[in-house]
C-alpha cells in the first residue's frame, strides 16, 4: 500500500518499494552533507534513524494496546537482499555487546530495558522478514 501510494504522491515517477523513504533520503542528503559529507555514512545514518523510528513506532503502539507495527523503509528493503549486512544486524550487535548500557537504552527508550528493546526488536524484525513482496 505505501508503494502505491507513495508513487502516487510523489507524482508517479518512482518505482520503489518504499518511496516515500526513498524521496526523503534524496530531500534530505544536500542539507545534511556538511555534517555528513561521506555519502556511506549519510545512508547508514539514515537507514538507522528509520529503523529505530520504526522501532519506537510499534513499541509505543503496543503500548497503547493498538496493532503492533512500524513504517518499514530502506532498512527493510536491504534486510529483505542481505539480512546480515544491513543497520538491523548492526543495532543487534551493538545492544547484545553493551547490553542494558547501551546509549538508547540509558536514554530511556524502550523503558532503558534490554530485554523489552529485544521483544520489540524480534517482533518487529519478524514483520520485515514476513514481507513476501521484498
Amino acid at each position: 500500500m505505501e508503494t502505491d501510494v507513495g508513487n502516487i504522491l510523489l507524482g508517479g515517477k518512482q518505482k520503489y518499494y518504499v518511496p516515500v523513504s526513498e524521496h526523503l533520503f534524496a530531500v534530505l542528503r544536500d542539507p545534511l552533507r556538511d555534517i555528513l559529507p561521506d555519502d556511506a555514512k549519510y545512508e547508514n545514518c539514515f537507514d538507522r534513524f528509520e529503523y529505530f523510528f520504526a522501532l519506537i513506532y510499534a513499541d509505543m503502539k503496543a503500548k497503547q494496546n493498538q496493532h503492533f507495527w512500524g513504517p518499514i523503509g530502506r532498512f527493510g528493503w536491504k534486510a529483505s537482499r542481505s539480512f546480515d549486512k544491513t543497520i538491523i544486524k548492526e543495532i543487534e550487535n551493538e545492544s547484545s555487546e553493551a547490553k542494558d548500557s547501551w546509549p538508547p537504552l540509558l536514554a530511556g527508550l524502550f523503558d532503558g530495558s534490554f530485554k523489552h528493546f529485544l521483544e520489540v526488536k524480534t517482533a518487529f524484525d519478524g514483520i520485515i522478514g514476513k514481507l513476501g513482496w521484498w
